[in-house]
């Protein structure tokens, strides 16, 4: 006789219950990192990095031989690259602070500009993110904008989008920052967050 199954006990959740946790993957459950676990995107962990996910392992223990052939967001660097040649100003992948302490928020963008009181920030987002919980992605909105209470511009960057090489998007990216620079400048962005979709 097949057992029920059992589901995670965050309210308002269907999914299933990882392992002898009683929580889904994407709210903890399972073996998780054990650096992330109590983060709302930790990741699961694994034997060959200690029980850690890679991302953690690679940050934690940067000189360890099994560091040194973690992916590296190969794609996400190539996005960097192309921004950093034709603009100035853009912080990558860096800590966020807040202005009332001095500790380091979590959440991180992989590149970002404040232009008077708007951030601009793009996302690399790998395979459009098929397989990030969207309730997770609406969480990481609300914690960010809890740091920067202004306004937000994300362009997010699907660069495994079909049909088009990725030159001709990363040209066509490059054509949007400028788009939504010069809309900061004039002062022509109301919304309180803009959130713009390429390749997806």
């Amino acid at each position: 006789m097949k057992m029920p199954r059992k589901q995670c006990n965050e309210p308002g959740c269907t999914k299933s219950a990882q392992g002898k946790t009683d929580k889904c993957a994407s709210h903890g459950g399972g073996k998780r990192c054990h650096h992330c676990i109590t983060w709302p995107d930790s990741r699961c962990g694994s034997i060959a990095y200690d029980g850690y996910c890679a991302t953690c392992f690679k940050q934690l223990f940067p000189t360890d031989e099994r560091s040194k052939v973690i992916y590296t967001h190969t794609k996400e660097i190539r996005v960097r690259n192309a921004i950093n040649d034709a603009f100035e100003g853009f912080i990558h992948d860096k800590p966020l602070y807040t202005g009332q302490c001095n500790c380091a928020h979590r959440r991180r963008i992989d590149h970002r500009k404040l232009i008077g009181a708007t951030l601009l920030c793009i996302e690399t987002d790998e395979f459009g993110h098929a397989g990030y919980d969207p309730k997770d992605e609406e969480l990481r909105y609300d914690d960010l904008y809890m740091i920067h209470s202004g306004k937000w511009i994300y362009i997010r960057f699907n660069p495994d989008g079909k049909g088009v090489d990725m030159v001709d998007k990363l040209a066509r990216l490059m054509q949007e920052i400028q788009i939504q620079i010069e809309r900061i400048e004039n002062d022509e962005n109301n919304e309180l967050l803009e959130i713009i979709k390429m390749y997806y």
